[in-house]
């Protein structure tokens, strides 16, 4: 997130690859947007080393590849009932058409890689450490820049 800079053509990319069209509300990720931060967060799946998605579902609707690592909703046993969507601490799951649905990376060629210019989107499916400490270490770094520029400017 400290690369990334709003322009959304993952957000595109993904609806367009997965939808054939161009619609925000189609993609499997977003980007959130904090003006008043100059902060821009791509929010996507993270394919968890243990995914709390996977844990929170009923249903065992949820499964993880053990092959690619990629966590993948089972359409054929989601009955829609949001649970992995509240334990998703990225908020990289969805609900359309009365199922969860989340990142699939492309079956291992991910569209939003492709167009992400500042290299914000990266494929690291064996993460040296698990997603939710990387987000939070980046969180931190970033809030401590934003920090420092506030008190430089401030000193103007």
């Amino acid at each position: 997130m400290d690369k990334c800079t709003g322009c959304k053509a993952c957000v595109v990319a993904c609806s367009f690859v997965k939808h054939r069209k161009y619609s925000h509300e189609r993609a499997l990720i977003c980007v959130h947007k904090d003006e008043s931060q100059c902060l821009s967060i791509p929010m996507l799946c993270e394919h968890c080393i243990t995914p709390p998605c996977k844990a929170a579902c009923p249903l065992h609707a949820i499964a993880k590849d053990p092959d690619t690592a990629v966590v993948h909703v089972l359409k054929d046993r989601c009955n829609g009932c949001g649970k992995c969507i509240s334990a998703c601490p990225f908020g990289a799951i969805f609900l359309r058409d009365g199922v969860a649905v989340n990142c699939d990376i492309c079956g291992g060629d991910p569209a939003c890689l492709k167009v992400c210019i500042p290299g914000a989107v990266e494929l690291l499916l064996s993460p040296e450490k698990d997603p939710i400490e990387r987000k939070w270490s980046l969180a931190s770094k970033r809030l401590r820049a934003l920090a420092s520029l506030k008190s430089r400017v401030g000193k103007r």
